[in-house]
């Protein structure tokens, strides 16, 4: 698995209800990897993945393949100004959505932390499609 598995995943369960581009050429450094439009409402994922949680668990997740400083600062300026920015972790099986508020803090999160700081999570390896569903309402603010 990989960051590209986890957007062909995103794109095939709900790519489909909205337009969901994913950013291989990024004009400045930092912008997230994915935007997105659904029924009027725009935003950006930043897609991460970890083939497992840490054993420990007081180990942060992502103290290698995190977010970069410049993904950090651009995510930052942007929902300092308003924007909807959204951190997209998969872990194992399992996704997180974290709000992009959140973007300082993420490589020194715990597990337990991203949890908890996640507006969604899947529990369990098979996303039913209501939790797809879901999913797509957080990031549309359809609810």
């Amino acid at each position: 698995m990989s960051e590209h598995n986890l957007w062909v995943r995103i794109r095939s369960n709900i790519g489909h209800r909205g337009h969901f581009v994913r950013m291989e050429f990024n004009p400045e450094a930092g912008i997230p990897d994915v935007d997105y439009c659904i029924k009027g409402t725009e935003g950006k994922i930043e897609l991460k993945y970890a083939a497992a949680a840490p054993v420990r668990l007081n180990t942060a997740v992502f103290t290698n393949g995190g977010l970069r400083d410049a993904q950090v600062a651009w995510i930052y300026t942007r929902v300092r100004y308003g924007g909807r920015v959204w951190i997209l972790p998969q872990i194992g099986e399992l996704l997180y959505l974290v709000p992009g508020k959140y973007c300082r803090q993420f490589n020194n999160m715990t597990l337990h932390q991203i949890e908890k700081a996640s507006a969604w999570a899947s529990d369990e390896r098979q996303i039913s499609a209501k939790d797809w569903h879901q999913l797509l309402a957080i990031l549309a603010e359809l609810q």
